[in-house]
């Protein structure tokens, strides 16, 4: 199992619209995993205001997008591997601060290129680690978020509550 750069997962090291994305997070959207939710998804967020930094398509290589412009194309030849994880995010819930859980997908490159993209849903995970499997680099998982039981949010956060800190000092998001 690969440990991931530290550095990358300072929360002060968001993408900023610039087109470099090389050791940055950015919260994104997978766009091809589900057709019929990701029209709902782009339309409710439209009349709502909101949009994604970026949207991820993944078929013959991981293809990164902005709103107008295409960011980066990523072969699958070029990739050394990809790491699932979750990553802790203070947010709110009813205007009371409490911490919130995404799902990290960890991309390095061959080049030592390396980047993360944050998911809002931990549940993703699935459609992420189908796309991008049997494409010749190892998909690694240290939360264990294979297993993990997410169909029961209420659930899935109390577990997360009482468990993220001993599994992310497990992934070395951080030290003990």
């Amino acid at each position: 199992m690969h440990k991931i750069d530290k550095q990358l997962l300072n929360f002060d090291n968001f993408y900023t619209d610039d087109g470099r994305i090389e050791n940055k997070l950015f919260k994104t959207r997978l766009n091809n995993s589900n057709a019929f939710r990701d029209t709902v998804y782009k339309y409710s967020n439209e009349v709502l205001g909101m949009t994604y930094k970026l949207n991820v398509e993944i078929n013959d290589s991981i293809h990164i997008n902005d709103v107008h412009k295409p960011i980066m194309d990523i072969p699958f030849d070029q990739i050394e591997y990809v790491q699932f994880g979750i990553v802790r995010l203070l947010g709110s819930f009813v205007s009371v601060p409490t911490n919130m859980y995404y799902l990290l997908v960890y991309v390095e490159e061959k080049n030592s290129f390396k980047f993360g993209m944050i998911d809002n849903s931990i549940r993703h995970y699935f459609d992420y680690s189908h796309l991008l499997r049997d494409h010749g680099f190892p998909l690694e998982d240290p939360f264990d978020i294979e297993h993990m039981d997410l169909s029961n949010r209420t659930q899935s956060y109390d577990y997360l509550e009482n468990n993220y800190v001993r599994l992310a000092i497990k992934a070395g998001y951080y030290d003990k």
